[in-house]
């Protein structure tokens, strides 16, 4: 019970110690076989994947981390190969290649307007938090 005799919300916001000032989604390209991890960093360093080094050391903090993290990685594949079985004509995107990109604290996360270049690695998406540029 609350003080004021009501019961606590079935939802309690949880505090971070840092939190984002804003997020990018980003897709990469299916198949492109990146673990599926939080932190990517070195894996994008070695294997020259966008522009990860320049960023993070604009943009202190900054961090890229999976998008889907309340199931693990098998079963996220469980469950599309679930789905393909139970509608042969479903035809899912590659899960594992979509990751957010966490600014930091006094950065605004804003993509990067890629309509008049060749598509990359990486496809910027947004939602609807705020809009570093990526």
């Amino acid at each position: 019970m609350t003080t004021n005799g009501a019961p606590p919300p079935a939802i309690q916001p949880v505090a971070s110690a840092v939190q984002p000032a804003g997020r990018v989604m980003v897709k990469f390209r299916d198949g492109i076989g990146l673990p599926y991890r939080d932190d990517l960093n070195d894996e994008l360093d070695a294997r020259g994947i966008g522009a990860w080094r320049e960023l993070s050391a604009r943009f202190p903090g900054v961090r890229i981390r999976r998008l889907y993290n309340s199931s693990s990685p098998d079963e996220l594949l469980d469950l599309t190969r679930r789905a393909r079985e139970r509608d042969a004509t479903y035809e899912p995107p590659d899960f594992l290649s979509y990751f957010v990109i966490e600014c930091p604290a006094g950065a605004t996360a804003r993509p990067r307007d890629r309509s008049s270049r060749k598509r990359s690695e990486s496809q910027p998406q947004t939602n609807d938090s705020q809009p570093c540029v990526v």
